[in-house]
């Protein structure tokens, strides 16, 4: 077998052909004062995402990941359903802000890793653009002490959420949580 040949034979650059795409969005919410400086909120969104041009017609290596991709030009338009739950506290020197929410994707688009390889790039697993119907669930939250008012002011923050295929499985790629920190001190502005 030629070294220099795309391994495996069966994939080929994905047509040039003319996308058009006609996309929408949409958003409703609302907050709930529940007593002096709480609130409560909840908001639900449908947004739509056309194909970036990399999905659509990409074919070779990507080096910063180590990835033969190869587009797919059949790609459609990923919608996604979100739900929002959030509560915060807005007044003192302790202040908060928590939410979970829910995204339903239709259409997903994602890098599917097909097992197979590059030899002609140092062995890069091939990756091609692929949809399918998805969920994400999550949770973020952020504590703040004294933020951005004179003096000393910390703030502890973190997020964590978890993406599965409605088929069954996890979402490649997937960020791991985050726990951070931050300490401030200001003084005369």
């Amino acid at each position: 077998m030629d070294s220099q040949q795309f391994v495996p034979t069966s994939y080929s650059p994905p047509g040039l052909q003319s996308r058009q795409f006609n996309l929408m969005s949409y958003s409703a919410g609302g907050l709930l004062d529940i007593a002096k400086g709480y609130g409560l909120g909840l908001t639900y969104t449908v947004s739509q995402r056309a194909p970036s041009a990399q999905e659509l017609y990409s074919y070779g290596p990507h080096d910063s990941t180590a990835t033969f991709d190869i587009g797919n030009a059949n790609l459609s338009t990923e919608t996604s359903h979100n739900l929002e739950l959030s509560f915060q506290k807005t007044l003192g020197l302790v202040r908060s802000k928590a939410s979970i929410y829910q995204n339903q994707f239709n259409n997903y688009i994602y890098g599917y890793y097909t097992g197979a390889y590059s030899e002609a790039n140092q062995n890069f697993s091939v990756v091609q653009a692929s949809q399918a119907n998805a969920t994400i669930r999550g949770v973020e939250a952020d504590l703040s002490y004294n933020w951005n008012q004179t003096g000393l002011g910390g703030r502890l923050f973190g997020d964590a959420f978890q993406g599965t295929f409605n088929a069954g499985g996890n979402l490649p790629l997937q960020p791991a949580p985050r726990l951070g920190a931050e300490f401030i001190y200001q003084r005369n502005g």
